[in-house]
């Protein structure tokens, strides 16, 4: 008869792993505030273990402001409960995770235009005028 060996699964979270990541996000607050530099932390990356993952993003929780894209897959982001803490998550077109990450910023960088999508804006303004102007 075979012989059944009892495993005990640890779900605990650990403080110890988790602490040390609140006190890097204060930091970077600090950093944003005295120095306008903005900090972006990989979450995937970091030493966590997934329970302690979705401990860490139960603490910073959620704030008044979310968004949706949809360019090349799906990105959600959030204002976290703490105003310029970011949770920003992309998604390939088969809704997987690629990259979750803790952006310290005034805004996500993903939402901010590139000079050359404004430049192409206006040359696009500029022709639309012109148009109107022909009429």
């Amino acid at each position: 008869m075979p012989r059944t060996i009892p495993i005990q699964v640890e779900s605990s979270i650990s403080l110890n792993q988790i602490l040390p990541v609140l006190h890097e996000i204060a930091h970077a607050i600090n950093l944003l505030l005295e120095q306008h530099q903005e900090t972006t932390l990989d979450l995937l990356n970091l030493p966590l273990a997934d329970v302690d993952k979705t401990e860490l993003l139960k603490i910073l929780g959620r704030g008044e402001i979310i968004a949706h894209l949809n360019a090349l897959g799906d990105s959600t982001l959030w204002e976290s409960a703490f105003p310029g803490v970011w949770i920003v998550e992309h998604r390939d077109a088969d809704a997987r995770l690629l990259s979750q990450l803790i952006e310290i910023a005034w805004i996500p960088s993903i939402l901010k235009a590139h000079p050359e999508d404004i430049r192409a804006g206006l040359s696009k303004l500029m022709t639309c005028c012109h148009t109107l102007n022909s009429l």
